[in-house]
């Protein structure tokens, strides 16, 4: 895999790959803006190639960061999630403790809990739901299983921590289902298109875009208090650790 042009935030390659550095990867555009520091937005083979690269140079921990699915019906839009472990198909990865347990101290109104982490997004409330009383999980991005994957193949720690888009019981219109594009923006032409077809997704597409706007909000908040290192401890932790799943219980939120 050659290493392509990768989109990150205030800095150059040079000056993000420290041997302090922790590496933040999203998927959207947005959630690269909002870190306002070193980011890799996952677009694939490039993106995976950089972060191999970047660990090789003396990164000492990933971080998934960025907006996400809920999955528990307790979950609501703005409502912040620490993972306890990572769940791609039947293996699941644990994300280090002692990063997890700063970012719980750091940001005291998040919950913890099982991401799940899915290469194609869930179409439907019904298929969610399914998912979430088969696995435990309380929610689903499309990044945190290549973060444990790569934490774990490399011996890093990793951790994740989102904040909830879209709950579950919440129909995500067929618009904002299509593909992201390059950077990891919007394909605004397809979304039009799709728009022009159906219209009456235009109510939750506007609904959608609200809690995008909540969702940005409390995404800046929390960057605030975790600062420059997202809580990184600072003595050496062991890398990420591969388990037998074991679903465990979701706090009820309280996040303000």
């Amino acid at each position: 895999m050659s290493v392509s042009e990768i989109n990150c935030v205030a800095g150059s390659n040079e000056q993000a790959l420290t041997s302090r550095s922790v590496l933040a990867v999203v998927g959207l555009a947005f959630e690269a803006t909002v870190l306002g520091s070193h980011a890799v937005i996952y677009e694939g083979d490039q993106s995976l190639a950089f972060i191999v690269e970047a660990l090789g140079r003396g990164v000492r921990g990933i971080i998934s960061f960025g907006v996400c699915g809920g999955l528990d019906p307790k979950l609501a839009p703005a409502h912040c999630l620490v993972g306890h472990s990572v769940l791609e198909g039947n293996q699941t990865y644990l994300c280090d403790p002692r990063w997890s347990n700063r970012l719980l101290r750091a940001l005291p109104n998040a919950v913890q809990g099982i991401v799940a982490g899915v290469d194609i997004p869930f179409r439907s409330v019904e298929e969610r739901e399914s998912f979430h009383r088969r696995t435990g999980a309380a929610v689903v991005d499309m990044e945190s299983q290549v973060v444990a994957r790569l934490a774990a193949a490399n011996n890093v720690p990793f951790a994740v921590c989102r904040v909830v888009l879209n709950p579950v019981h919440r129909t995500v219109p067929s618009a904002a289902l299509i593909q992201i594009g390059p950077g990891g923006k919007p394909d605004l032409k397809k979304i039009g298109r799709s728009v022009l077809d159906d219209p009456k997704q235009l109510p939750k597409l506007a609904h959608l875009s609200m809690d995008t706007a909540i969702a940005i909000t409390q995404m800046h908040l929390v960057k605030r208090r975790l600062g420059p290192a997202m809580a990184f401890p600072l003595t050496q932790i062991s890398g990420a650790e591969v388990l037998t799943p074991t679903p465990i219980a979701v706090a009820e939120p309280n996040i303000g």
